[in-house]
């Protein structure tokens, strides 16, 4: 079974260089420590993360699984309960099982958590970072140095390079041109969310507004997710209620994939934007 790990990573960039600063993405093999995909940028946001994960997935296939953690571009949807984020959907709509680790847990990611200390550590020190072309260069010649120079001493290479370990590698699927941007709705089906029923009767789940009934304002109630009839069934006391919600906000079942991908782009950045002014309002910012 192929898993792989993706992180960003920042690195600081001498004051002579305007940039000042450049992240760079990375993805690592589980299974044989071979750095599979590495690519930069001046920074990523919401969207531009979704487009890296598209452009891996293009040059390298699908794999089963993506293990990350829970950084905000990966995991942030319109409320905090763990509600399927944009790329969480587009992964399930690809078939890729996403593995989002704990907070705080670096551990449940270790050959990307290394391989960054490797790139950061020993490989950029050999380079004269005072351009993004040379930053560019590093970034490019580093994957051979990586699976094809460097001796790994765990358990997968045993003092080989990854290149002398696994000399052949499974050929994985391609990305489809079209696919079912509710296929989430599957695989996420029976999860319950809690809300509690605003004075005018309703409750929010995603971005969208459903109401329930104005005689339970104020109430607590677990929203269950039916995704065989595509609704919310709402329980109060743990009765059912007798009204089912009917699921907005869903696509049409067979959709071009880079059409679904402006989509979660477009949501990813008002995501970003709605939590960046819920954080203005909190008066964090002085």
């Amino acid at each position: 079974m192929t898993e792989w790990e993706m992180d960003f990573c920042e690195i600081r960039l001498p004051r002579n260089c305007p940039e000042g600063r450049f992240e760079f993405f990375l993805v690592v093999d589980r299974g044989t420590s071979r750095v599979v995909h590495i690519e930069g940028c001046e920074g990523y946001r919401a969207d531009t993360a979704l487009a890296a994960v598209i452009r891996l997935f293009a040059l390298h296939g699908l794999p089963k699984r993506l293990r990350f953690d829970r950084d905000s571009r990966f995991v942030w949807s319109w409320s905090a309960d763990s509600f399927p984020a944009p790329l969480i959907r587009l992964l399930h709509a690809l078939g890729v099982e996403p593995v989002v680790c704990p907070p705080r847990r670096p551990d449940k990611k270790p050959y990307v958590e290394r391989c960054v200390r490797t790139f950061k550590y020993e490989w950029l020190r050999r380079f004269t970072l005072d351009t993004l072309a040379n930053v560019y260069e590093a970034i490019e010649t580093f994957p051979h140095y990586h699976n094809a120079q460097r001796l790994h001493m765990g358990r997968a290479c045993q003092g080989r390079t990854p290149d002398e370990a696994f000399p052949q590698l499974p050929t994985l699927p391609a990305l489809p041109e079209s696919v079912d941007p509710n296929h989430w709705l599957q695989i996420e089906h029976g999860r319950i969310f809690r809300r509690r029923i605003r004075s005018n009767g309703t409750i929010q789940v995603d971005k969208h507004i459903y109401y329930v009934d104005e005689r339970l304002a104020k109430y607590p109630v677990l929203v269950h997710l039916d995704g065989e009839k595509r609704c919310f069934r709402v329980t109060v006391d743990g009765l059912p209620h007798a009204k089912s919600l009917p699921l907005k906000g869903l696509y049409d079942d067979s959709m071009n994939l880079q059409d679904y991908l402006k989509l979660l782009q477009e949501e990813a950045q008002n995501i970003a934007h709605y939590h960046h002014m819920v954080w203005m309002r909190s008066g964090d910012v002085a």
